[in-house]
């Protein structure tokens, strides 16, 4: 009896050990990436479904029908999202398809998937990718700050680590801040 009380114990202050602030950090660097990419994929599937739906109408090229069989299995992998990998996996999907796009035609006028994008908010769609990137770039940059504190104590941040600080919240593009916020993974020790 007292072994199987010992045993539960154990377990349980093993389990009440504080969390380490690099798993920590890691943890709040993926719950902000996910909750981004998450609220974009919802955003990008509403409009591809309108755009699908449209499209059906339209003559389209070879290319194009492509396009929108891709756009179906972004949508189709979007109500399959799990966990965060699959997350991950389908907005890579969509930056490939609108890499893809871009390589197509140069005009945007001349493509009917690009025009029916436009019809159907692509432009509002950016603007709120944005803004939803700039407030996760700004929830992080405060677990940065806090991170790098208690790393190196209140008073002081090691030099290079105040340099990329510095480097990530005066950065205005918000790509180059995804960036650093992958060198900074890279260079974390747990």
């Amino acid at each position: 009896m007292w072994r199987y009380l010992l045993i539960f114990l154990a377990l349980q202050s093993a389990c009440a050990a504080p969390i380490p602030p690099c798993e920590k950090m890691e943890y709040y660097i993926m719950h902000e990436l996910i909750t981004f990419a998450r609220a974009g994929i919802s955003h990008i599937v509403e409009l591809l479904q309108l755009v699908i739906h449209e499209a059906d109408e339209v003559e389209l090229s070879d290319n194009d029908v492509l396009i929108l069989d891709a756009f179906a299995k972004i949508i189709e992998h979007s109500q399959q999202m799990d966990d965060s990998e699959e997350v991950m996996t389908v907005f890579i999907e969509v930056d490939q398809v609108f890499d893809l796009l871009d390589s197509c035609e140069s005009d945007e006028s001349e493509n009917p998937i690009i025009s029916l994008l436009i019809k159907y908010g692509l432009d509002t769609f950016e603007q709120n990718l944005e803004k939803l990137a700039m407030d996760a770039l700004q929830r992080l940059e405060k677990h940065f700050e806090s991170y790098l504190r208690i790393i190196h104590g209140d008073k002081s941040i090691e030099l290079e680590w105040n340099n990329w600080l510095t480097r990530f919240k005066f950065e205005t593009d918000i790509e180059h801040k995804f960036q650093l916020i992958e060198e900074f993974w890279d260079s974390i020790e747990c």
